[in-house]
């Protein structure tokens, strides 16, 4: 999300792979505000970390060289974390930077903040608790189930 000031940090959260052996890297790092001793608040949608979302406060251990690693969550919040990835090849002829951002508008109009990632297609998707999850997982069930797109929830309210 760009430069922050000094209420902000960098802490980095060790990636699980999944059954097919996949992750990109071993760790993201996401922003976080400072939310106490020991305690942070993740401020930027995760691209790949399962089980996090914006708005959580959860506690990160000092490692080495002073980096901060994710260790849990302390207190939930109430929003939802999903994940797109729109496909290069679909039913859709338009270019796939066309189609992502008209996907991202339609997201934003359902309440829900987004982030692009330098990957082309994927789509970090934040949905706050005044959002209706159940019309955003509508959406985006429809347009995979149009192959237009595939979607995870990667951390849902709990």
């Amino acid at each position: 999300m760009g430069d922050r000031n000094s209420d902000f940090v960098k802490v980095k959260i060790r990636l699980d792979r999944d059954e097919s052996d996949y992750s990109p890297t071993e760790y993201e790092h996401v922003w976080a505000r400072k939310a106490g001793p020991g305690l942070y608040e993740l401020d930027n949608i995760p691209f790949f970390a399962r089980g996090v979302r914006v708005g959580d406060v959860f506690s990160a251990d000092v490692q080495g060289d002073d980096e901060l690693l994710f260790s849990r969550v302390v207190r939930p919040s109430h929003h939802a974390t999903l994940r797109v990835i729109v496909f290069r090849e679909s039913p859709d002829v338009r270019p796939l930077e066309e189609r992502v951002l008209v996907l991202r508008s339609t997201l934003s109009q359902l309440g829900c903040s987004t982030e692009l990632s330098h990957l082309p297609g994927l789509i970090a998707v934040d949905v706050p608790e005044e959002a209706s999850l159940s019309s955003v997982t509508k959406a985006l069930s429809d347009g995979e189930t149009s192959g237009l797109w595939e979607y995870e929830e990667a951390a849902l309210p709990r």
